[in-house]
């Protein structure tokens, strides 16, 4: 069982961080749920986060800063189209 719980530990120590959790409600449910399921797991106390001011996927973001996509999303190239039907 102390494989799993590590292997456990690792997977809450990559939501939690910062980026992940703090992304979208969703996502801070994710870690959260781990918590509380390592707590299941061992009987320890849940030390579960809190949830943050703003959401990251509710920040502007530099993609929304610039009136070149979606409204003009970006063209492909005949180049770019013939190498990619040689490759695919």
């Amino acid at each position: 069982m102390e494989k799993e719980i590590k292997n456990l530990d690792e997977i809450i120590k990559i939501q939690c961080m910062n980026g992940n959790y703090n992304y979208d409600p969703y996502m801070h449910g994710m870690a959260n749920g781990l918590i509380c399921a390592r707590s299941v797991i061992t009987g320890e106390e849940p030390k579960y986060i809190e949830t943050p001011e703003v959401w990251l996927c509710d920040r502007p973001s530099d993609r929304d800063k610039t009136d070149s996509y979606p409204n003009n999303p970006p063209t492909v190239s005949d180049e770019q189209k013939q190498t990619a039907e040689v490759t695919g």
